[in-house]
């Protein structure tokens, strides 16, 4: 069973500066190890937090992740 977090992440960008973005990992709750982490998916939290609860509640297999995020893109 995999559990996705939001995570908060300060970054910067030549273009625009520091900027503060969310992002999400992907734990493996038995062994309690990250399997894999999307930075900087929206600046927008509720957003990310949104796709986090949804990846863990449909237990979303983390080889669907990345494409998972890209479709929710807005």
């Amino acid at each position: 069973m995999y559990k996705y977090l939001t995570v908060c992440e300060r970054l910067f960008h030549k273009n625009i500066g520091s900027y503060v973005s969310y992002g999400i990992l992907c734990i493996n709750e038995e062994t309690g190890a990250v399997v894999s982490k999307i930075s900087d998916v929206s600046t927008k939290r509720s957003f990310v937090l949104r796709l986090s609860k949804k990846f863990t509640e449909k237990e979303l297999s983390p080889c669907h992740f990345f494409d998972a995020v890209e479709d929710s893109l807005e």
